[in-house]
């Protein structure tokens, strides 16, 4: 499903960067970083230099928002989508229309979401892939991760 896609990974949870790792590359998948912090996924990410198709990126890097990130994936036109521990309110208005899973989540359900959004040429564009109801949570997946 995610065979030769290259997949940015931003996540300052160790054990769970390992996890989120292993599993995409288990897909078939390249794995840019992992990343734990913001200013060096929006260096990799701005620079332009690495091939990037898709990103899953954790809200709180450390106290830090992963929202400069989102902002230069946007701008490049590369499909992300938020993995967090928090609700729909930590994303704020900014980035509520952008998917969201809500850790735990199930990795095959964010892969597939990946491989979809990866196919779109900027796929973050404007319109999200899938829609999350904010006040309910509803589409929000939730499972293993």
């Amino acid at each position: 499903m995610l065979a030769g896609r290259h997949i940015l990974v931003v996540e300052d949870e160790y054990l769970v960067a390992l996890t989120l790792v292993q599993l995409l590359q288990d897909e078939g998948a390249t794995v840019v970083g992992p990343y734990s912090n913001v200013r060096d996924a929006v260096e990799v990410v701005a620079g332009g230099t690495q091939h990037i198709d898709a990103g899953i990126l954790d809200v709180n890097l450390d106290g830090e928002t992963s929202f400069p990130i989102a902002d230069a994936l946007a701008q490049r036109g590369i499909f992300f989508l938020f993995a967090t521990g928090y609700g729909a309110a930590a994303l704020g208005e900014a980035y509520r229309h952008y998917p969201r899973y809500q850790k735990p989540y199930e990795p095959k359900e964010l892969f597939q979401h990946l491989a979809l959004g990866a196919q779109v040429k900027g796929g973050m564009s404007g319109a999200p892939l899938a829609a999350v109801d904010d006040s309910t949570g509803a589409g929000v997946a939730q499972a293993a991760i």
